[in-house]
């Protein structure tokens, strides 16, 4: 258990990153047709970078006694298996497996995880005085 955090509060937070996931998933996979009818401008080419920052944060704030390692690799299989998925489905999607979309996700995996790393270690420090 994360002793920083009460046990409710990551059980809802865990019930809220498992939500986010489903989300995600099925956006990533979404048809490029479905997405182009509703294009989400403000944060045209940092979606990926954007989304899975949030999704390092919601893990961290939610990680118990995995290591900061094996959530790494574990979030990044989870990013590489999404781009591969959308290249096998490319001719029914018109989605392809991007480089570029690959490096945000990890990007914004290691962001989200120090982010929500250092919002635990804050958050030690102020609930200690």
């Amino acid at each position: 258990m994360n002793d920083r955090m009460p046990i409710t509060f990551c059980r809802i937070l865990r019930g809220v990153t498992v939500c986010y996931v489903i989300v995600l998933t099925i956006l990533l996979e979404m048809p490029a047709a479905v997405r182009a009818e509703n294009p989400v401008p403000p944060a045209r080419g940092y979606e990926h970078l954007i989304t899975f920052t949030l999704l390092g944060v919601l893990v961290e704030l939610g990680r118990r006694q995995k290591s900061f390692l094996f959530v790494l690799i574990l979030l990044s299989v989870y990013s590489v298996g999404t781009e591969i998925v959308q290249g096998c489905l490319s001719p029914i999607c018109h989605r392809t497996c991007d480089t570029q979309d690959l490096i945000q996700d990890i990007a914004g995996i290691l962001l989200g995880l120090f982010a929500g790393w250092g919002g635990k270690q804050t958050a030690g420090r102020s609930s200690s005085r």
